[in-house]
C-alpha cells in the first residue's frame, strides 16, 4: 500500500493477525501517510478484544474447574451419600484436562445404573488413581475408555487404556503398597494400594487384566452395601 515506513507497521500486523481483506478496506479508507497509525490503532483494538475474549474463556474455565473440584471433593456434603457414578467420574476427569489434550476419551455409561451409597471423596480418589495410571501408561497419548454397567446389585466401573502390556512380574505385585515401576522420587507406590483399600472399604473388589494395547482395571461395588475400616 506504498507505506513509507513499513517496518513500523509490520509488528502490529504480525501481532494482531489482521486479515488481508480488512487491510484492503483500511487502506482504501485512509491516506498512505495515516495508514501506519490506523493499523496500529486497529491492531490495538483487536488485541483488547481478544484479551477480553480470553478473560471470558478463562473465567468460564475457572468456574468449570471450581465446580469440578467442589464435586470431586464433596467438601460440603455428608461423608456417606448416594453417588452418581458417571458424574463422579466426569468430575475426576475434569481434574486431568491439562493431560488429555491428545487423549481420545470414550465414556460408556449405563443409563440404568442407580446411585451407589458410598464415600464420594474416596471413590473420586479411586477414579483419580486409575485415570492417572492409565495416562502414565499411555504417556498422555492414546485412547482412554471408561465404562459403567449394572450386574445384579453390583456397579461395575472399567478404566481401560491402549498402552503397553503390563509385565506379568509387575502385574502380580501391582496392588502392593510402596511398589512402583516409576523412577525413585517420582512416585510413592501408593496409588493402586489406595484404590484397593478404598474399594475394599465399600465391600467391593478391584481386578486388572492386561495384554498388548489393552489394560483394564475393573472395580466392582455393591449398590447398597458399605463396609467401614
Amino acid at each position: 500500500h506504498n507505506v513509507s515506513e513499513p517496518w513500523n507497521v509490520a509488528p502490529s500486523l504480525a501481532e494482531s493477525r489482521i486479515p488481508i481483506a480488512m487491510l484492503d478496506d483500511l487502506a482504501a479508507a485512509v491516506s498512505a501517510g495515516a495508514l501506519p497509525s490506523a493499523v496500529a490503532t486497529f491492531a490495538s483494538s483487536l488485541r483488547i478484544e481478544r484479551m477480553a475474549e480470553t478473560v471470558v474463556d478463562s473465567s468460564e474455565r475457572i468456574f468449570e474447574l471450581i465446580s469440578a473440584i467442589r464435586g470431586y471433593s464433596f467438601m460440603d456434603q455428608a461423608p456417606v451419600q448416594d453417588i452418581d457414578l458417571p458424574q463422579s467420574i466426569e468430575n475426576t476427569l475434569a481434574m486431568f484436562r491439562s493431560r488429555t489434550a491428545h487423549v481420545d476419551i470414550r465414556l460408556d455409561f449405563d443409563p440404568e445404573l442407580p446411585p451407589v451409597s458410598a464415600y464420594g471423596s474416596e471413590l473420586n480418589q479411586v477414579w483419580s488413581a486409575l485415570i492417572e495410571n492409565a495416562l502414565d501408561a499411555m504417556h498422555d497419548h492414546g485412547t482412554l475408555t471408561i465404562s459403567t454397567r449394572l450386574t445384579g446389585q453390583t456397579a461395575i466401573v472399567e478404566v481401560r487404556n491402549d498402552g503397553p502390556e503390563i509385565d506379568p512380574a509387575v502385574l502380580s505385585r501391582i496392588f502392593e503398597p510402596f511398589f512402583t515401576t516409576k523412577p525413585i522420587g517420582t512416585a510413592l507406590g501408593l496409588g493402586l494400594d489406595t484404590v484397593q483399600r478404598f474399594v475394599n472399604k465399600h465391600s467391593g473388589s478391584v481386578a486388572v487384566d492386561s495384554k498388548a494395547r489393552s489394560t483394564c482395571f475393573q472395580v466392582r461395588i455393591p449398590i447398597n452395601r458399605l463396609q467401614a475400616y
